[in-house]
């Protein structure tokens, strides 16, 4: 939300500047995606979180499991039945197929370039399975940054100090699954041709 936002909010002062007003179209749009972030009034007051975000819940910090020297699993969960599932089913849909997945956490940073919300977005992908998300426990594993806006906030909200234990039952907020790759879509043509394998390679600190 606070990337759309963003891109919505300059319009907006670009039409401003340019015509003396944005349009209704804007001005509808900014104020339906304030709405979504939990902000019904149309704009942000303070930097205290919403009660309720549009597609996302609270995760509860269960334990932290540390890596290497710089990165650690943070171990999730939650029994908000809104956190969704990777997996849709029900309602006359087909079985599902395989899909590669990711989430979004709220790093509450308060004021912010990234746009008007008292936070900023970063995508995740679980290392735990989609079946675990749907049992209520996610484990992300997460490359502390010292620099790093979200990972740095991440790392003093949840472990104040480095001779304090992590704050189990810290909240934080986490999207419902997002689609990262369909699987079949890897496939050209309309998916009658059927590979025997397919190879993927992955790098990066995340990777296990």
């Amino acid at each position: 939300w606070n990337a759309a936002l963003d891109a919505v909010t300059k319009q907006m002062a670009h039409q401003r500047a340019a015509k003396g007003e944005p349009s209704s179209e804007l001005v509808r749009a900014s104020q339906a995606l304030f709405a979504k972030a939990g902000f019904s009034g149309g704009s942000v007051s303070g930097a205290e979180m919403p009660a309720a975000i549009d597609n996302y819940s609270q995760w509860s910090l269960v334990k932290v499991t540390q890596m290497s020297q710089h990165s650690a699993v943070f171990h999730f969960e939650s029994k908000d039945r809104k956190r969704g599932t990777p997996h849709q089913r029900g309602g006359g849909r087909p079985p599902p197929r395989p899909v590669t997945w990711h989430t979004s956490m709220l790093a509450e940073v308060g004021v912010n370039q990234e746009g008007p919300l008292p936070w900023i977005e970063r995508d995740y992908t679980p290392i735990s399975s989609a079946k675990e998300w749907e049992g209520g426990k996610c484990d992300l594993l997460v490359k502390i940054y010292p620099d790093g806006a979200a990972t740095s906030w991440l790392h003093r909200a949840l472990i104040p100090s480095p001779t304090s234990a992590p704050q189990a039952g810290a909240l934080v907020w986490l999207s419902q699954p997002v689609k990262t790759l369909s699987l079949p879509s890897l496939v050209p043509g309309d998916g009658s041709f059927a590979p025997a394998s397919v190879l993927l390679l992955l790098a990066g600190t995340g990777v296990v």
